[in-house]
């Protein structure tokens, strides 16, 4: 202990132990002095002093490192690196081992895809949340809006369905005055392929007359309409309405009550036409049903063609910047997309940045970057791109600057031909299926008319066929002819005097002038073709009237069919859809409005809001994974074992190494069951070492075990104490300790030896010497030791109190020998210690 003092030291504390040893025999000899109190022989006179009474109990043990962690990645992968050694020491933070890119990578995709799910979670949460007055106020209108809708759609539909009697009988009239041109042309062609007689001439002449007749009709007919309308007028003609009704429907009954048989010819030639009308139909259908499978199958190429465009126009986002883009919101002008996104090529891929990330061969990063939510790419792609790609990127080039993928990749070359076969996809898919419909179109109109044609060969054939007699049913037919043009003549004059003398009305009848005039002419021409030969020419033209007029009746029936029928069934079908569509939307639009104002359902609330919870929980485990991919020193410490080396595969809990915090310094012992209750954390500690002479180390108790430790009988308890290590000392680990524990500490207090305590052990005196007189004091003791005892109350500082030696006590009870003996007081003085048991 002394070895390592210097000789002034040693010196200088001789002296003051010779001061001390002098001063002491002085007091002795002056309390002891004949002038005091007579004193047995073994008494003596002891001054009440301040001290400290300190109790301690000794602990040995050993050195060791309680701070010391068995690192691992956390994850499966590979080990890209060990960067550093056993026995080496190490900053806190510092990097210790690495996984290998392709791990890193793994990881961070782990990351990204954590992140879309907890977006996901929390967009449906966002849903789930009670709806705003704004919200509430635009389900509203879209009820409105559907409500007009539905209204709309209904009334389009009660109108096509609904037909006017005024369209009906136009339609009959129609189909009436074809009839009669039909007729007409047919007589003529007859009249054309017999020798005119003097019957045929008198019909043309009359014709003509008729006809002259008819214009000057027309003509008296725009002189009213520009003259003044009156009631009398508009009478007259409702008049000639009604009246023409009914000759129409004298002349129809007429017509059914002689029904006569016809020709063999008329037969053969009905059961002809309607041979050619099936032969026409299923030639129709065959052609719709290969045409409309051509056409679906080219259709359906361009589609997945356009398809296939698309999916290659995504992927140059997806590829190159990480974004996803749903097929609706891509722009066939690349550049007006990615101005929209806010992407600049040059800017994104600029070449300078390349492999800014690696220096001299070794990766310096400290993991990919994480996505950054300000910006439309995801930085995580383009860092790959950008430090991961052994060749040259650029953002833009001319088209000849990068001649192949070796030679590098321009960023806006990939983009503009994606995007130009995109544009040219699009463009010929829509051109295909215009094309598709128009030819289809075409082909059901054919089948349509080859239907009509049939369905009135049909008819004609049934007329024919039945018991008719051809006179008679000609005559009767031209009256129902005649009946049905007077009234469609009646209509349309009574229609003229209803819309007025406006402009309208009189282009009407100024039309009507006019066709008088052309039927004026033809009749005149028919009365040139009656007084000539019968001319192959004139035949064949006359021929060609027939087929037209055929021709015009036909689509007047079709017509009239269809009014009859209720309308086009077609258009009847697509608007009572379109009414079914409209009721279908305005019944989720009202239950859209409905959840709005009801609220989340709560339980479904509660799983969405579990389900956010969960993916945030597994968004914070993926990114710890990630941080994780770099073993990082926890602590400044020493490696002290690696169990791992380069490109070795690992699970989530192989032990890589193991690091120890040497600045953090404990003895390990135990304390005896019988002081165990004294000790106390926090309580401070004395440590010395047999390594270290001399040396005293603060320290204090960290740990106390609450379960003991008992061997052959001995019950201990294991306890640590934290030791303070000056600057710049190490220990090793294993060196053996022993700290003095303070359990107790009682600081500026009054003692007295133990010694000169007499009395009781309830009533406990002290005999104090005054002014030469012997007194007994009650006193109030407190803690104690081996040889002192704290007084409370009774005495003060500088008393003299009289001290027997030790096995001579006197005193009736023998008080101070019998206090020793026990170890103080258990009760009544406060007592705080025991003495003994490696305590002092």
């Amino acid at each position: 202990m002394f070895s390592s003092l210097k000789g002034w030291q040693i010196g200088v504390l001789l002296g003051i132990v010779l001061v001390v040893a002098g001063g002491t025999y002085g007091a002795i000899a002056f309390i002891g002095g004949p002038d005091n109190a007579n004193l047995g022989a073994d008494e003596q006179l002891i001054p009440v002093q301040l001290g400290n009474l300190i109790n301690e109990v000794s602990v040995n043990g050993s050195i060791l490192f309680p701070n010391r962690e068995t690192l691992v990645f956390g994850s499966p992968g590979s080990v890209a690196e060990i960067l550093v050694e056993e026995g080496m020491r190490v900053r806190a933070g510092e990097p210790l081992a690495t996984f290998d890119s392709e791990t890193i990578q793994d990881l961070d995709k782990a990351v990204a895809q954590a992140r879309v799910s907890l977006r996901d979670a929390q967009y449906t949460l966002e849903n789930f949340q009670k709806a705003s007055d704004l919200e509430i106020a635009q389900a509203e209108s879209k009820v409105s809006n559907a409500k007009l809708a539905l209204n709309d759609a209904s009334n389009d539909w009660d109108q096509l369905k609904n037909i006017p009697n005024e369209q009906m009988f136009q339609a009959k009239a129609k189909v009436s005055s074809a009839k009669l041109s039909l007729t007409s042309a047919q007589d003529t062609l007859t009249q054309i392929l017999a020798q005119p007689g003097e019957q045929e001439l008198a019909t043309a002449e009359s014709k003509v007359t008729s006809a002259r007749l008819s214009v000057q009709t027309a003509e008296e007919s725009l002189i009213e309409l520009q003259g003044p309308l009156t009631a009398l007028q508009l009478a007259q003609s409702e008049a000639r309405v009604t009246d023409a009704q009914l000759a129409e429907r004298s002349a129809q009954e007429k017509l059914d009550e002689f029904m006569a048989g016809a020709t063999e010819f008329d037969i053969s030639k009905a059961r002809n036409a309607v041979t050619s009308a099936e032969t026409l139909l299923g030639n129709g259908e065959a052609e719709l049903n290969v045409g409309a499978s051509d056409w679906n199958d080219k259709v359906n190429d361009a589609e997945s063609d356009f398809m296939a465009k698309t999916e290659n126009y995504q992927n140059q986002f997806k590829t190159w910047l990480g974004i996803d883009l749903d097929p609706s919101e891509l722009d066939p002008d690349f550049d007006s997309a990615l101005t929209t996104l806010g992407v600049d090529l040059d800017i994104v891929f600029n070449s300078e940045y390349q492999f800014g990330e690696f220096v001299q061969g070794g990766y310096n990063s400290e993991g990919l970057p994480s996505d950054d939510p300000s910006t439309p790419w995801d930085e995580t792609v383009v860092f790959i791109w950008q430090n991961f790609i052994p060749t040259t990127i650029v953002g833009t080039c001319s088209s000849t600057s990068i001649s192949s993928p070796a030679a590098g990749f321009c960023v806006n070359h990939d983009f503009d031909t994606s995007a130009t076969a995109y544009k040219q996809s699009a463009n010929s898919l829509e051109s295909i299926k215009a094309q598709a419909a128009k030819a289809i179109a075409v082909l059901v109109t054919n089948v349509d008319s080859a239907q009509v044609g049939l369905t009135t060969a049909q008819e004609a054939l049934s007329d024919v066929l039945g018991p008719v007699d051809s006179l008679t049913l000609d005559d009767r037919q031209r009256d129902l002819d005649v009946a049905s043009a007077s009234l469609l003549k009646a209509i349309e004059d009574l229609s003229i005097l209803n819309q007025g003398s406006g402009k309208l009305g009189v282009d009407n009848q100024m039309a009507q002038i006019e066709l008088a005039k052309s039927n004026l002419q033809t009749a005149k021409d028919d009365l040139e073709d009656v007084k000539s030969a019968s001319e192959p020419t004139v035949i064949e033209n006359q021929r060609n009237q027939v087929g037209l007029a055929m021709a015009i009746l036909a689509d007047a029936q079709v017509e009239l069919d269809l009014l009859e029928s209720g309308g086009d069934l077609v258009a009847l079908e697509t608007k009572l859809l379109e009414v079914e569509v409209a009721r279908l939307n305005l019944a989720e639009k009202e239950q859209e409005l409905a959840d709005l104002i009801q609220g989340p359902d709560t339980l479904d609330l509660a799983v969405t809001q579990a389900k956010v919870v969960t993916a945030q929980a597994a968004l914070m485990h993926a990114e710890n994974r990630l941080t994780d991919s770099v073993i990082t020193a926890p602590w400044e410490g020493v490696i002290t074992f690696i169990n791992a080396e380069a490109g070795q595969s690992t699970n989530a809990n192989t032990s890589i190494m193991e690091i120890v915090d040497t600045g953090v310094v404990e003895i390990d012992g135990v304390v005896d069951e019988i002081d165990v209750l004294f000790v106390q954390l926090g309580s401070s500690a004395l440590v010395t070492m047999d390594a270290l002479p001399g040396e005293f180390l603060q320290g204090e108790v960290s740990f106390i075990a609450t379960e003991p430790d008992t061997q052959q009988g001995v019950v201990s308890f294991p306890i640590r104490i934290l030791i303070s290590l000056p600057q710049g000392l190490e220990l090793p680990e294993g060196l053996s300790a022993v700290a003095n524990v303070v359990i107790r500490e009682d600081r500026g207090v009054l003692m007295v030896p133990i010694n000169s305590l007499y009395g009781s052990f309830d009533e406990p005196t002290v005999r104090v010497v005054e002014n030469g007189q012997v007194k007994d004091v009650p006193v109030v003791l407190g803690n104690s030791d081996d040889f002192w005892i704290v007084v409370n109350e009774g005495i003060s500082e500088g008393d003299l109190v009289i001290m027997e030696s030790e096995g001579s006590q006197s005193s009736q009870f023998n008080f101070g020998a019998n206090f020793r003996a026990i170890g103080g007081f258990t009760g009544g003085g406060g007592f705080g210690g025991r003495g003994g048991g490696g305590r002092r």
